[in-house]
């Protein structure tokens, strides 16, 4: 109430004001496409086709509600293709041949072409609001270069704030840290800057020293850097995709480290929700077929029963399947596959016994196929009326989601993905906790649409390759949904070896290593305004993510800001040449954003982004919030005052570690001795 309060007094004041209406152009900036041939990341969360619908969806609110005043909006797009060249030459082209001037731009979000729009739209005083460039390099380096720059999302400068507030909550602000994380040459870039970002606020802030700062490139290196860890330091902070995560915490429990000693502050990569739940340390099939002439239809996966004095019990899952009208040919790499003729009758049957397969909430369905030209036929489905992967017309792939009682759910669809007559590597996802539907190609997302928050129809029987023609390898079943880290891990998992499992207690040993672990994820909102929000994206075919909602917002704070300048009395044809005028409106505020979410822009014009630190219940095994950073206030909230923090040894150690071992003018004392070298 009080919003629409506010709104109506300044479409008043708008009126009173008399002021001439006018169109103001709004270009949004984005990639057309989920990827590109000259990239490895995928950029579906912000493709023009995500974007572009959001941000026309707030400005209908914006109308509704009087804030727009006699002033029309239109949009404009053009295709970055995150390349800094073409968006470069893409808007140059509209300003000089075109003859558009943009009076704001939605965008960029990849880094390299915000750098360049945001150069260019600096010099035409455009204000630029992006969900991109979170580096802080990006805002200190040359202030002149990006002076219309509003940053609506994360920033890495922000994420060190938090850090800094998490170690001195912790009483870790006087010990050694380690920096430990995916280096500047690999596909994960963004987390090379953040630790930059970090270790720039603890120097500055004198809150802890940063010891060590490593970049791996290989996770071989995780031993070595463990071993300088355990002698040096005592929290480790690490920005690393979740395979990478599960390795190095396996590395820190083969020596010893995850005893209660060290504390590892995890950071989600990408903030898309993956460090929740059991995700992180869960790692085996509930089905794992290699369909090949060894094993036919048999499922060589196992489950984790226990132990039985030192060793760790694994029982087969035994879910064999039954062919029929199927034979074998060359797979890849050399391994022998199955192939499906196309008809009907052409498939392998697999007994869903009602508990392990039937993975109704998270899911990840794994297979790697080699499809015919005009290929259509079904790749894997639950008894013809639940969950299906199909390919279509030889190139596209779609997945076809029904809710427990039958309800047929959004289909999530890709054309012109699939390379006929040519072995693909494909999957499909599901995330209980987002409800969020994926598919994925060569382990990079390729489609998504959001389906809701339900139980999927997956008691069936398994049906592989009816109707489908070519042939069909390594079929894996999850319950969970994974990331693209985990999809690229699993690419091999029907590799020929010894049967890894004998003896194995590395779930179970990951579970414990986990509760060393504190994450750090963006903060996302419960109320049911906010859900009301997600359900009107989702009306519009949208599906919310951190990114989508920060160009709604971007596109609220432009208007409102807008809207307050033109009040206090500027012309709006003024504004449009020299939007720098209304920065001042823009900055050093708050506002409501998606579902009446309070967002905070400090005076550099950054958002002050919430986070949310997430620790593992025992019981369960899931990563459940324990603290939400407030960013405008910078301060640690406990979301349930009456929870305790689960922790080896009972409580989080003391600031200065036993794991020290005497070196770096540290002496070892009688009850911290020090150790030889392992």
């Amino acid at each position: 109430m009080a919003t629409k309060l506010f709104l109506g007094t300044l479409a008043v004041l708008l009126w009173c004001c008399n002021t001439q209406a006018e169109n103001f152009t709004v270009l949004i900036a984005q990639p057309r496409q989920a990827t590109y041939p000259w990239s490895s990341q995928s950029f579906a969360p912000y493709v023009l086709g995500q974007v572009e619908p959001t941000v026309a969806f707030a400005i209908e609110e914006l109308r509704e509600n009087g804030v727009l005043g006699d002033n029309t909006f239109h949009i404009d797009t053009f295709d970055t293709a995150c390349s800094y060249y073409i968006a470069l030459n893409e808007l140059l082209d509209i300003y000089y041949k075109d003859l558009l001037k943009p009076n704001v731009i939605i965008g960029p979000t990849c880094l390299y072409a915000t750098t360049e729009v945001s150069r260019l739209a600096s010099h035409w005083e455009v204000p630029v609001l992006t969900a991109g460039a979170p580096a802080s390099g990006f805002r200190y380096s040359d202030f002149g270069e990006y002076k219309t720059v509003t940053r609506m999302e994360h920033t890495d400068n922000k994420l060190a704030d938090v850090v800094d507030s998490l170690l001195v909550c912790l009483k870790f602000n006087s010990t050694r840290v380690a920096l430990v994380y995916a280096g500047e040459d690999s596909d994960n870039e963004v987390c090379y800057y953040r630790m930059q970002a970090i270790r720039q606020k603890l120097a500055a802030e004198q809150t802890a020293g940063v010891v060590l700062d490593r970049a791996y490139s290989d996770k071989s290196s995780f031993e070595f850097y463990l071993n300088e860890v355990e002698e040096r330091a005592r929290v480790v902070i690490t920005c690393t995709p979740i395979s990478d995560l599960q390795e190095m915490m396996r590395a820190a429990k083969n020596r010893g480290m995850t005893d209660g000693r060290f504390v590892f502050i995890a950071i989600d990569p990408e903030f898309e929700g993956m460090y929740y739940g059991t995700h992180l340390w869960k790692t085996g099939p509930v089905g794992l077929w290699p369909l090949n002439r060894k094993n036919n239809a048999k499922d060589v996966s196992k489950s984790y029963r226990g132990r039985k004095g030192d060793r760790c019990i694994w029982v087969g899952n035994w879910n064999n399947g039954t062919m029929a009208n199927t034979e074998y040919a060359e797979g890849p790499d050399g391994v022998s596959s199955v192939v499906f003729t196309g008809s009907p009758v052409s498939k392998m049957v697999i007994p869903n016994n009602g508990s392990i397969l039937d993975v109704r909430q998270s899911l990840t369905v794994l297979v790697k196929i080699n499809g015919s030209v005009n290929g259509n036929g079904t790749i894997f489905s639950y008894d013809g009326s639940g969950m299906e992967l199909r390919q279509q017309d030889g190139k596209g792939l779609s997945a076809r989601f029904v809710r427990r009682d039958g309800h047929f759910l959004k289909q999530v669809k890709k054309d012109d993905v699939l390379t006929p007559d040519e072995w693909n590597y494909i999957g499909v996802s599901y995330d209980y906790r987002t409800g969020i539907a994926k598919l994925w190609h060569d382990g990079k997302e390729v489609a998504g649409e959001s389906i809701g928050i339900v139980d999927l129809r997956t008691q069936g029987d398994i049906t592989v390759g009816e109707q489908f023609k070519g042939r069909i390898t390594c079929l894996q079943v999850y319950n969970y949904a994974m990331d693209d880290s985990q999809i690229e891990a699993a690419k091999d998992a029907c590799e020929d070896r010894k049967d890894e499992f004998v003896d194995s207690c590395d779930e179970e040993e990951l579970l414990e290593a986990f509760r060393s672990v504190l994450a750090i994820t963006l903060r996302k909102p419960a109320t049911e305004e906010f859900k009301d929000f997600v359900k009107k994206l989702e009306d519009r075919g949208v599906k919310e993510n951190h990114y989508v909602t920060a160009y709604h917002d971007s596109m609220v704070l432009f208007a409102t800001a807008l809207n307050e300048t033109i009040a206090a009395g500027a012309n709006p044809a003024d504004l449009k040449e020299n939007g720098s005028l209304i920065l001042k409106n823009m900055w050093n505020r708050t506002f409501q954003g998606a579902g009446k979410d309070n967002i905070s822009i400090d005076e550099l014009g950054d958002r002050d982004t919430d986070y949310t630190i997430v620790e593992m219940d025992k019981e369960s095994g899931n990563f459940k919030p324990f603290w939400d950073y407030m960013g405008f206030t910078k301060t640690l909230k406990q979301v349930n005052p009456n929870q305790t923090m689960d922790w080896p040894g009972a409580t989080p150690p003391d600031p200065e570690p036993c794991g020290l071992r005497g070196s770096n003018g540290v002496p070892p004392t009688e009850d911290c001795p020090s150790k030889s070298l392992t």
